[in-house]
Protein backbone atom coordinates (compact mmCIF):
# COMPACT_ATOMS: atom_id res chain seq x y z
CA UNK A 1 0.00 0.00 0.00
CA UNK A 2 1.67 3.64 -0.93
CA UNK A 3 0.91 6.05 1.02
CA UNK A 4 0.46 9.92 0.17
CA UNK A 5 2.30 12.00 2.52
CA UNK A 6 0.35 15.27 3.41
CA UNK A 7 1.28 18.23 1.98
CA UNK A 8 1.03 22.12 3.20
CA UNK A 9 -1.96 23.98 1.64
CA UNK A 10 -0.48 27.32 1.36
CA UNK A 11 -3.23 28.74 -1.48
CA UNK A 12 -4.14 31.07 0.94
CA UNK A 13 -0.72 33.17 0.59
CA UNK A 14 -0.44 32.23 -3.35
CA UNK A 15 -1.65 29.84 -5.61
CA UNK A 16 1.24 28.25 -6.59
CA UNK A 17 4.75 29.53 -7.46
CA UNK A 18 4.06 29.99 -11.23
CA UNK A 19 0.97 31.76 -10.08
CA UNK A 20 0.26 35.61 -11.27
CA UNK A 21 0.05 36.73 -7.81
CA UNK A 22 3.49 35.38 -6.39
CA UNK A 23 5.01 36.90 -9.59
CA UNK A 24 3.16 40.05 -8.79
CA UNK A 25 4.46 39.98 -5.12
CA UNK A 26 7.94 39.47 -6.47
CA UNK A 27 7.73 42.56 -8.63
CA UNK A 28 6.51 44.65 -5.89
CA UNK A 29 9.23 43.57 -3.56
CA UNK A 30 11.31 44.46 -6.73
CA UNK A 31 9.72 47.45 -7.00
CA UNK A 32 9.83 48.45 -3.28
CA UNK A 33 13.70 48.13 -3.22
CA UNK A 34 13.91 50.14 -6.05
CA UNK A 35 12.19 53.51 -4.56
CA UNK A 36 13.79 52.26 -1.26
CA UNK A 37 17.20 52.78 -2.97
CA UNK A 38 16.64 55.77 -4.90
CA UNK A 39 14.83 57.06 -2.05
CA UNK A 40 17.71 56.59 0.35
CA UNK A 41 20.47 57.56 -2.38
CA UNK A 42 18.36 60.85 -3.04
CA UNK A 43 16.80 62.46 -0.62
CA UNK A 44 18.35 61.17 2.60
CA UNK A 45 22.00 60.40 1.36
CA UNK A 46 22.58 64.79 1.27
CA UNK A 47 20.93 64.80 5.01
CA UNK A 48 22.73 64.90 7.94
CA UNK A 49 22.86 65.98 11.61
CA UNK A 50 22.72 69.58 10.54
CA UNK A 51 19.78 68.96 8.59
CA UNK A 52 16.42 70.90 9.48
CA UNK A 53 15.13 68.46 12.42
CA UNK A 54 11.24 68.39 10.77
CA UNK A 55 13.50 66.78 7.60
CA UNK A 56 15.33 64.96 9.76
CA UNK A 57 12.13 63.49 11.54
CA UNK A 58 10.38 63.12 8.41
CA UNK A 59 12.83 60.84 6.25
CA UNK A 60 13.48 58.57 9.47
CA UNK A 61 9.75 58.31 9.64
CA UNK A 62 9.36 57.77 5.93
CA UNK A 63 12.49 55.21 5.84
CA UNK A 64 10.79 53.08 8.32
CA UNK A 65 7.77 52.50 6.96
CA UNK A 66 9.40 51.61 3.85
CA UNK A 67 11.70 49.25 5.47
CA UNK A 68 8.44 47.94 7.39
CA UNK A 69 6.76 47.73 4.03
CA UNK A 70 9.84 45.71 2.12
CA UNK A 71 10.12 43.48 5.27
CA UNK A 72 6.67 42.48 5.55
CA UNK A 73 6.77 41.36 1.78
CA UNK A 74 9.65 40.02 1.90
CA UNK A 75 8.48 37.49 5.62
CA UNK A 76 5.70 36.54 3.27
CA UNK A 77 7.43 35.25 0.35
CA UNK A 78 10.72 33.97 1.58
CA UNK A 79 8.61 31.38 3.75
CA UNK A 80 6.13 30.66 1.25
CA UNK A 81 8.85 29.29 -0.97
CA UNK A 82 10.89 27.61 2.04
CA UNK A 83 7.89 25.80 2.54
CA UNK A 84 8.52 24.05 -0.94
CA UNK A 85 11.82 23.38 -1.05
CA UNK A 86 11.52 22.20 2.84
CA UNK A 87 9.72 20.03 1.95
CA UNK A 88 10.91 18.29 -1.52
CA UNK A 89 14.20 19.40 -2.16
CA UNK A 90 14.06 18.08 -5.34
CA UNK A 91 12.28 20.84 -6.67
CA UNK A 92 13.31 22.28 -8.97
CA UNK A 93 11.39 25.41 -9.51
CA UNK A 94 11.14 25.72 -5.77
CA UNK A 95 14.69 25.93 -5.50
CA UNK A 96 14.93 28.32 -8.64
CA UNK A 97 12.14 31.07 -7.20
CA UNK A 98 14.48 31.08 -3.68
CA UNK A 99 18.20 31.85 -5.49
CA UNK A 100 15.74 34.61 -7.41
CA UNK A 101 14.37 35.79 -4.52
CA UNK A 102 17.72 35.70 -2.51
CA UNK A 103 19.48 37.82 -5.02
CA UNK A 104 17.11 40.53 -4.85
CA UNK A 105 16.64 40.35 -0.93
CA UNK A 106 20.45 41.34 -0.78
CA UNK A 107 19.47 44.47 -1.79
CA UNK A 108 17.74 44.54 1.37
CA UNK A 109 19.95 43.61 3.67
CA UNK A 110 22.58 46.19 1.86
CA UNK A 111 20.05 49.12 2.01
CA UNK A 112 19.46 48.38 5.42
CA UNK A 113 23.37 48.76 6.09
CA UNK A 114 23.38 52.05 5.10
CA UNK A 115 20.16 53.06 6.66
CA UNK A 116 22.16 52.00 10.05
CA UNK A 117 25.28 54.04 8.84
CA UNK A 118 23.21 57.13 8.17
CA UNK A 119 21.60 56.80 11.20
CA UNK A 120 24.94 56.39 12.89
CA UNK A 121 25.80 59.95 11.78
CA UNK A 122 22.55 61.27 12.88
CA UNK A 123 23.10 60.56 16.67
CA UNK A 124 24.18 64.21 18.07
CA UNK A 125 20.68 65.05 17.10
CA UNK A 126 18.99 61.15 17.51
CA UNK A 127 16.84 61.85 20.46
CA UNK A 128 15.79 65.01 18.76
CA UNK A 129 14.59 63.01 15.88
CA UNK A 130 13.13 60.22 17.96
CA UNK A 131 11.06 62.89 19.61
CA UNK A 132 9.62 64.75 16.22
CA UNK A 133 8.06 61.33 14.14
CA UNK A 134 5.57 59.63 15.54
CA UNK A 135 7.18 56.20 13.49
CA UNK A 136 10.49 57.11 14.59
CA UNK A 137 9.17 57.34 18.31
CA UNK A 138 7.77 54.05 17.85
CA UNK A 139 11.39 52.56 16.84
CA UNK A 140 13.23 54.16 18.87
CA UNK A 141 14.80 51.08 20.56
CA UNK A 142 15.67 49.83 16.95
CA UNK A 143 17.25 53.50 15.87
CA UNK A 144 19.48 53.26 19.10
CA UNK A 145 21.02 49.98 18.95
CA UNK A 146 21.45 51.01 15.31
CA UNK A 147 23.43 54.25 16.08
CA UNK A 148 25.51 51.94 18.34
CA UNK A 149 26.41 49.40 16.11
CA UNK A 150 26.79 51.52 13.30
CA UNK A 151 30.32 52.61 15.09
CA UNK A 152 31.35 48.73 13.80
CA UNK A 153 30.51 49.31 10.81
CA UNK A 154 33.26 49.80 7.77
CA UNK A 155 33.70 52.78 6.21
CA UNK A 156 32.28 53.09 2.81
CA UNK A 157 35.34 53.14 1.38
CA UNK A 158 36.29 50.19 2.69
CA UNK A 159 33.17 48.15 1.82
CA UNK A 160 33.75 48.66 -2.11
CA UNK A 161 35.41 46.30 -4.24
CA UNK A 162 36.91 45.70 -5.85
CA UNK A 163 39.47 48.80 -4.37
CA UNK A 164 40.51 51.66 -6.60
Amino acid sequence: MTQTLPRWDLSNVYPGLESPEFKAAMADFTRQLQELEAFLSGRVAGADAHTPLATLAELVGEAILRFNAAYELADTIRPYIISFVATDSRDALARRRLSEFELVAVRLRTLGTQFQAWIGRLTPVLEEVITANPTAGAHAFALREAAEQSRFLMSEVKRRWPPS
